[in-house]
């Protein structure tokens, strides 16, 4: 039997460790309740993490356009080795985490900002989701396992105690004006040099660097600006406004041909007389097998454009009678640019054709597209009309190019 007093001992142990317990998960909830008004407040900063950490995940082509850590720090897009696109990714990725951090800095506050380690947490989530870009949808999948495991982390933590978290809430400001002045210059750049600029920098810069800017500005704007007066934070009011005014402008209207502009040769017909004349061309004489071959591709964007076409180029190096048995062609999506292309570029009859082919399927055709939509049309979301500025500069506009000339003119004139 066990002495009274040793029982006594332990219940009175247990009854501290209920304690201890029930202390602790009350002050974890109150973290909580302090963490979640953190985030309220970095509205913004929170919004870009978890769709940039969407979007690696959503991105299956995101290799096509960005780089992957090997022995060569060489490219995943066809066009071969280059240390550019991974020098432009890092320095974009730094700059959006930057942002993003100074964003939640400056609209939390000096004050609020000492007792808080929200900052610290969206920034490196920003930074963290870069992996999911590099390394494709198994790494961004965990990013999300990794994504809410960490916010719920960050009750736990109390605020660094350390001389630099004070130094920061107090130029936290002026560092987050300094990168948004950085951001204004890259988006005036992009702005009117979509086309060649948005290549040179390829989508995932862009996609970093509008998501820096646009978080930097709206929280300085609606957020901080606000705050400092004594006013609560805005930051709903934007997405209101960008919902409301969405139904009363349309810049991606249908581009309608000039009535009085002659009309183009209407195109072959596809009847027996038309198949008839094709097989007679091709294949008149009787004495042997004529072969008559149907393409098609699926679609699947940038990688599906340059496999269409380096899989047409093969065919027709080896086998230079390829391009006459080919009778038809049908493509979806990336499948039709890269059969189009390959048409457009045969028929320039140069010497170097497959070389520049594979220069403009190799090329980011998506960076343009998506300048576009970050940078014009966030623009016109708040605008309830369409403005001259911006009246043809959508991103379907894009898609052919800045002087809207049709898709077909643009790849000739790029295969040439």
């Amino acid at each position: 039997m066990s002495e009274p007093g040793s029982k006594r001992e332990g219940d009175s142990t247990r009854l501290s460790l209920v304690a201890t317990a029930s202390n602790w998960l009350g002050s974890y909830l109150n973290r909580v309740l302090g963490v979640l008004a953190d985030f309220w407040i970095c509205s913004y900063p929170l919004l870009s993490v978890v769709v940039l950490i969407l979007l690696a995940f959503w991105s299956p082509q995101a290799p096509e356009f960005t780089m992957k850590l090997n022995e060569d720090l060489a490219p995943i897009t066809p066009a071969g080795a280059t240390v550019f696109p991974f020098v432009a990714t890092a320095i974009a990725v730094a700059y959006c985490s930057s942002a993003i951090f100074f964003s939640a800095v400056a609209a939390l506050g000096q004050v609020r900002h000492e007792m808080s380690t929200v900052p610290y947490w969206l920034g490196g989530l920003c930074l963290l989701s870069s992996a999911g870009v590099i390394f494709g949808d198994r790494v961004a999948l965990w990013l999300i396992g990794i994504t809410i495991l960490a916010l719920l982390l960050v009750p736990a933590f109390g605020a660094p105690g350390v001389r630099f978290h004070t130094i920061i809430g107090k130029v936290g400001v002026n560092f987050a004006i300094a990168l948004l002045t950085v951001g204004a210059a890259i988006a005036e750049y992009l702005w009117f040099e979509t086309i060649a600029g948005s290549r040179a920098l390829t989508t995932w810069p862009i996609v970093y660097f509008a998501f820096g800017f646009w978080t930097l500005f709206w929280t300085l704007l609606v957020i901080w600006i606000p705050r400092s007066f004594g006013l609560p934070s805005f930051w709903l009011v934007p997405l209101i406004i960008a919902a409301v005014f969405s139904n009363f402008h349309d810049d991606h209207g249908i581009r309608m041909l000039d009535p009085a502009a002659s009309r183009p040769k209407p195109a072959a017909t596809l009847n027996v007389e038309y198949v008839k004349k094709w097989l007679h061309k091709r294949c008149s004489r009787r004495d042997q097998v004529c072969t008559v071959r149907f393409v098609a591709a699926q679609g699947g964007g940038q990688r599906s454009a340059y496999w269409t076409q380096k899989v047409l180029r093969e065919l027709n190096r080896s086998n230079r009678d390829f391009d006459r048995s080919v009778f038809a062609f049908s493509g979806v999506s990336g499948g039709s640019i890269g059969g189009l292309s390959y048409f457009l570029a045969r028929s320039t009859r140069l010497k170097n054709w497959d070389t520049s082919l594979e220069k403009f399927a190799s090329s980011d055709n998506l960076a343009p597209i998506v300048t576009a939509l970050l940078y014009r049309e966030v623009v016109q979301a708040f605008i309830p009309r369409t403005i001259p500025l911006l009246d043809g500069r959508d991103r379907s506009r894009v898609a052919s190019n800045k002087r809207g000339k049709k898709p077909s003119s643009t790849i000739r004139q790029r295969v040439s």
